[in-house]
């Protein structure tokens, strides 16, 4: 009976441990997800405007740094009349303490890029 208790309780511990796993690994990938819609709205402001100003560009980092990403580089077209390509390139980084083994987790810092080209075009509601 005691060793029934004993496997129950290293299984609890290994299922556990498995869990966190899994759930460390999407965390990056709802960060991406953000990211990439805060920079598909300012596309939207790009073409409308035809530059990346820099309202869009403050606005930008300012979400993006409320949501917890650091080190931001945000680089864009100047002025582009309707038809001709642009360009919005955004790179952060994101800080994550992942688990390494049972008890021990390591800070990791994964580096994201957004990189777009597309075409300035005029936006009517």
């Amino acid at each position: 009976m005691p060793s029934k208790v004993v496997v129950s309780g290293v299984m609890l511990v290994v299922l556990t441990v498995f869990i966190v796993f899994l759930v460390e690994f999407f965390v990056p990938v709802s960060m991406k997800h953000d990211m990439n819609a805060y920079c598909r709205s300012a596309i939207m402001k790009m073409e409308v405007e035809g530059s990346l100003t820099a309202e869009v560009k403050a606005e930008l980092i300012d979400k993006m740094s409320n949501r917890g990403f650091k080190n931001i580089t945000v680089t864009g077209s100047g002025y582009a009349k309707y038809g001709e390509e642009m360009y919005l390139r955004v790179e952060a980084d994101v800080e994550l303490n992942r688990l390494v083994n049972l008890f021990n987790r390591n800070p990791v810092v994964q580096r994201m890029v957004y990189d777009k080209t597309f075409i300035a075009r005029k936006v009517v509601n």
